[in-house]
């Protein structure tokens, strides 16, 4: 991926990183650390999940030790489910370990739609969606344009992508990871499990969706 579109805005780039906190009045101490315009010292919390979605958890910390070593008072913030969303669709955070966008097909408008600004409340209140709070004409008329078309349209996959790029462009939130799994399964007691000659449902077990998974799992005769 990076050989094909090269690393992007999201590098780890500590002196770029320095050049623009400087240029909005940041400034660093004897030890290195940063302080805030005002002069008191930078410090961030990270909310990250503690006892589920193990990949984000790890990331919150990840990040922080990279910023800890930049030179911000970084630390990861374990919160339980309950309060890990609730602050996030209240906006009361300052950073987080979230994914407000996922897709598995050519059709991404079912993931991405909360993205639209339609959906923006005042932080305090429960968002109905676009938790991030982001507001972006361009990414809202993209979304229109796809709310009215079909899954199979040909306009799908190319709308699709200028949303992707107008995304990217406008830096609304950093993309860390894909997400790539080998579902493995054992078909000694069942079978008729999903595969991709029988694609009936996708293979994630540990979501929800096994609902529908179990309802078409046949006994080993």
């Amino acid at each position: 991926m990076i050989d094909l579109f090269g690393v992007g805005w999201w590098k780890y780039d500590v002196d770029q990183a320095a050049k623009l906190l400087e240029s909005v009045g940041f400034t660093r101490d004897d030890g290195g650390n940063w302080l805030l315009p005002d002069g008191t010292p930078w410090t961030i919390a990270i909310n990250a999940p503690i006892d589920f979605e193990v990949e984000s958890g790890r990331l919150a910390f990840a990040v922080a030790d990279s910023w800890s070593k930049f030179g911000i008072d970084a630390a990861a913030n374990t919160m339980t489910a309950g309060a890990f969303w609730n602050a996030q669709s209240t906006g009361e955070f300052e950073a987080g370990s979230y994914w407000p966008g996922c897709a598995i097909g050519p059709d991404i408008f079912p993931n991405i739609r909360g993205w639209h600004q339609k959906y923006i409340v005042p932080t305090g209140e429960l968002a109905p969606s676009n938790a991030n709070r982001h507001a972006s004409d361009k990414i809202a008329a993209l979304l229109d344009q796809l709310e009215v078309i079909t899954s199979d349209d040909p306009q799908n996959v190319e709308l699709s992508k200028d949303l992707l790029m107008q995304m990217a462009e406008e830096m609304h939130w950093i993309p860390m990871f894909g997400t790539s799994k080998f579902v493995p399964v054992d078909e000694y007691y069942f079978t008729n499990f999903p595969t991709a000659d029988n694609y009936y449902e996708g293979p994630w077990w540990w979501w929800s969706n096994f609902k529908y998974i179990v309802a078409n799992i046949q006994p080993v005769q």
